[in-house]
């Protein structure tokens, strides 16, 4: 064919990595005027049998038009544990810019009031062990308390989700250690419902972010 012109492997990939960074940066500059984005997972099984999670945000425009773009195909090794794939995602929208961490902040003060408490237990070791031993004496499974990162939203998660496990533990602990005046017991209560808009996140439902 007289009008075709060959191409070397390395131009052809340069010239690939040319359009989707182009298509990148356009789409990064729409997202921009996005003030909320939803998020869907899908997991795809290719013929060389690698499976990927490929994540889609969805939005509504300035015209009340559905739309949505794939942001990433992220490959995530069995047995892909809920944390897993919540990094997956919360790396995905760190590289298109997308905060996450609005979410919780409509829970702030809750937030703050079990992250203080949880910090002052495990401030001290005799106070971890009053705290193990009302533990056992309420015949919990669950054996510690979980520190967070407040850069990284899920971490947060981990650490409301292990709280409310001890929700039962918080006024006791109260009752014998005089200095605790920050038993989290009523902000636990109310995190458990806020939480449900949370754990979407870790079990990958379609969450909602807000730019």
């Amino acid at each position: 064919m007289p009008e075709w012109r060959g191409m070397t492997r390395n131009t052809a990939k340069t010239y690939c990595i040319n359009v989707y960074e182009s298509k990148k940066k356009k789409l990064k500059s729409l997202l921009k005027n996005v003030n909320k984005i939803s998020l869907t997972r899908l997991l795809e099984i290719k013929e060389q049998k690698i499976e990927y999670m490929v994540i889609t945000g969805h939005w509504i425009d300035e015209s009340w038009q559905l739309q949505k773009r794939v942001l990433n195909f992220v490959h995530i090794p069995p047995p892909r544990r809920g944390l897993e794939i919540a990094n997956a995602i919360w790396r995905c929208l760190e590289d298109w810019g997308i905060e996450t961490q609005d979410g919780l902040s409509e829970i702030k003060q809750i937030v703050d009031v079990i992250r203080d408490s949880v910090e002052y237990v495990r401030q001290s070791d005799a106070r971890l062990k009053i705290f193990s031993e009302i533990v056992k004496q309420l015949n919990l499974p669950e054996k510690k308390l979980v520190d967070d990162c407040r850069t990284r939203w899920n971490s947060t998660y981990e650490m409301l989700a292990a709280a409310i496990k001890f929700k039962d533990v918080f006024p006791r602990f109260a009752d014998r250690e005089l200095h605790y005046d920050i038993c989290p017991s009523a902000e636990i209560d109310k995190s458990g419902k806020s939480m449900l808009g949370i754990r979407v996140i870790l079990d990958c439902d379609a969450p909602c972010f807000r730019k």
